[in-house]
């Protein structure tokens, strides 16, 4: 896998973010024509809500909710050497799967800091898709490039180290990959499955959709429509799909989905509903939950079964299993006490019952019950369900300006903790992508 080369030849690898231009999906007409809420949003115009947030959350809890998530990244990961090359990139193990199989996992800095995760969906031995976050794609695109070329440091201790057989990488995001392009649309929600089985009239299709297990994947057509199909998401539900879909047909199969879907329940559901049901089910955010101005590590944000600490190597191996070892924070979640209450915004202070900062919140909404529930980075020792907290809502400013203004008193917001990933069925812990 790896071949000597002079130092000179490879440099440390960094990324300077560039002011994005904002995009349009193909899918921005018909949001608009549905009078969403459109914000910008990791370089897109995308849709927030169509209703209101609490109508397309229960939607994806009690029925089924369509997400336009295109903005996202697709890269193609093909060629003999496929498969070594991500295991040399990717810290969980891809050589694992198996055809029509996916995997969650990180991308790290050879000094172990997170450039991202998503997951890798396996079609053959020699061919993979790639999914990461919208907002990082470029710094991907450049990071896994320089790795595959041989032109960037990924290892401190061993600069000489490199990948020696290099994979074939595509950005099927990029319309010069024609008929290959891909773009993602998710269908999450208990009627899902229902919907799928509804857009073909062959039996044994309909059965091989409901015998899809979560992380699977098959390959098939509905409508005329062909489509890659994983039973995956970002929302915790157990029955959620994520399509790949090539551009020309986002249109048809979004508009299809809605109309038989329509006697199942199903709703457009906007980014302010993604980011509720995945806060709900315990998922990170990257740059909240993971990495971010507070460096988050994979293991603090609560998923070290994705890092692969046996293989012999994979970059940020032996950085991150240090950093594992003196470990003091841990992402909790928790859920304010009163259903009327000032929001916890992120970075407000979290204290405990003597009134010692302990953390940070990271991200807040609103669950399916109409509570607040959040996640916060606080020590460890505080990683307990059931622990009473409370948070000082500053609303963006600083301690001292946002505890006192104008002579009142900034009054805290009493929460609990609860378990760090729900028990409740349909709602609960998944190896899925964060998504920014």
């Amino acid at each position: 896998l790896f071949k000597e080369a002079p130092k000179s030849s490879r440099k440390k690898w960094s990324w300077k973010e560039k002011e994005p231009v904002l995009k349009k999906t193909e899918l921005n007409p018909i949001h608009k024509k549905l009078e969403a809420r459109l914000v910008p949003f990791a370089g897109w115009e995308m849709p927030v809500r169509y209703s209101s947030v609490m109508e397309e959350h229960r939607a994806v809890r009690q029925t089924a909710g369509l997400f336009d998530v295109s903005h996202m990244g697709v890269f193609e990961i093909s060629g003999p050497n496929a498969t070594t090359f991500l295991d040399a990139v990717f810290s969980n193990y891809a050589a694992w799967l198996k055809d029509g199989q996916s995997m969650y996992g990180y991308f790290l800095e050879p000094d172990g800091s997170v450039v991202d995760d998503g997951i890798i969906y396996r079609i053959r031995s020699d061919y993979y898709y790639l999914v990461i976050n919208a907002s990082n794609e470029a710094k991907d695109w450049d990071w896994l490039n320089a790795v595959n070329e041989g032109r960037v440091v990924i290892d401190h201790e061993r600069p000489w180290v490199q990948v020696e057989a290099p994979a074939v990488l595509r950005n099927l995001k990029d319309p010069k990959t024609g008929k290959n392009q891909k773009r993602d649309i998710a269908l999450q929600g208990p009627a899902s499955i229902k919907i799928l089985q509804t857009m073909t009239d062959d039996p044994l299709l309909k059965k091989v959709l409901a015998r899809i297990r979560r992380t699977e994947l098959i390959t098939c057509e509905l409508q005329d429509i062909p489509l890659v199909i994983a039973r995956t998401g970002y929302t915790g539900e157990s029955w959620g799909f994520e399509l790949l879909v090539h551009p020309e047909n986002m249109e048809k199969l979004w508009n299809t989905i809605l109309k038989v879907g329509e006697p199942y329940g199903v709703k457009p559901t906007g980014l302010a509903c993604r980011d509720s049901t995945r806060i709900e089910a315990g998922l990170p955010l990257y740059g909240q939950e993971l990495a971010g101005p507070l460096s988050i590590t994979p293991v603090e944000a609560g998923f070290p079964g994705y890092i692969k600490y046996h293989k012999p190597f994979f970059i940020g191996r032996d950085a991150l299993l240090i950093q594992e070892g003196k470990r003091s924070r841990e992402i909790i979640r928790f859920r304010c006490n009163q259903k009327r209450c000032r929001r916890p915004n992120t970075g407000d202070p979290v204290v405990d019952e003597r009134g010692i900062k302990v953390g940070k919140v990271t991200s807040c909404s609103l669950d399916v019950q109409g509570f607040l529930l959040g996640l916060a980075l606080v020590d460890k020792r505080c990683n307990k369900p059931g622990l009473p907290l409370s948070v000082f809502p500053l609303h963006g400013k600083s301690l001292q300006e946002g505890l006192l203004q104008e002579n009142k008193v900034a009054l805290p917001i009493d929460i609990t903790v609860i378990t760090r990933f729900p028990e409740k069925e349909g709602i609960i812990q998944t190896w899925i992508t964060g998504e920014d």
